[in-house]
């Protein structure tokens, strides 16, 4: 991260922006001022930002390597689930307009 100074710099020309990863960080500057806790929280809710940032990184590539040999499995279970899924919908219209209801249970309908 790169060191921003305090709130109120004398120097106010506006830097070049230069694509981070994230906010820059504030820090003290050459003088002794000191960050205040807000400051200091900010501070720390940016390094805690990166480390999550990383930590996705690392993960999609984890999942990048291992979707290709799992996905034949996936694609033929996603296919039997919708079969099934097909088969218990048409069920109930099966069971109605077969042998197996009584004369009762036909006069319902």
């Amino acid at each position: 991260m790169t060191p921003q100074t305090g709130w109120f710099a004398e120097d106010t020309a506006v830097p070049p922006r230069v694509a981070t990863a994230s906010l820059p960080a504030l820090s003290p500057r050459a003088t002794d001022q000191r960050l205040s806790p807000a400051q200091l929280r900010f501070n720390r809710q940016l390094a805690r930002i990166d480390t999550l940032k990383q930590q996705i990184d690392a993960l999609q590539a984890l999942a990048d390597t291992q979707r290709p040999l799992h996905h034949p499995t996936l694609h033929s279970l996603r296919e039997r689930r919708l079969a099934l899924t097909r088969k218990m919908a048409l069920w109930p219209d099966e069971r109605l307009h077969g042998s197996g209801l009584s004369c009762l249970g036909k006069r319902r309908r």
